[in-house]
């Protein structure tokens, strides 16, 4: 199973990821997907005998077995084989609303939906107001080497 890049140990304070996936297999015509990931996922326990409220708990969503929602990467990844293909986180983000906002920047910026190396189908992202606290990052495409 292939591991992430520069996905740190400890991801306290961290809500999910922005990554790229690049397949390396020398008969491949796409190669890279860009997506995001939410590190945790909130689960509601019901009441029980000595809690009479709902109890929220905080889980892993499974982020080490993910490899992204495209059904094209998905049959690409089965047919050469995990081996060939790298994931690798290109930013952190603190919130829902900076893993979103990220997402979407990133597809943009690479041009995703006009490049015909890229898995990506589709730009889907739903965002709201944007949050007081939040500071926008430079986002530098080369860093990416594509």
């Amino acid at each position: 199973m292939s591991k992430w890049i520069n996905l740190p140990d400890n991801i306290e304070g961290i809500f999910g990821i922005v990554y790229i996936i690049k397949n390396k297999h020398p008969d491949s015509t796409k190669q890279f997907y860009i997506g995001a990931k939410q590190l945790l996922r909130k689960t509601r326990l019901k009441p029980t005998k000595t809690r009479k409220r709902n109890k929220i708990v905080w889980r892993d969503n499974g982020v080490e077995e993910y490899w992204g929602s495209s059904k094209e990467l998905l049959d690409d990844i089965v047919k050469y084989g995990e081996d060939y293909f790298t994931k690798e986180v290109i930013e952190l983000c603190g919130s829902k609303f900076h893993m979103k906002y990220a997402e979407l920047v990133w597809q943009i910026k690479c041009k995703a939906l006009f490049d015909p190396r890229f898995y990506n189908g589709i730009l889907s992202v739903r965002l709201s107001k944007v949050p007081t606290n939040f500071k926008d990052v430079i986002r530098d495409i080369n860093k990416l080497n594509l």
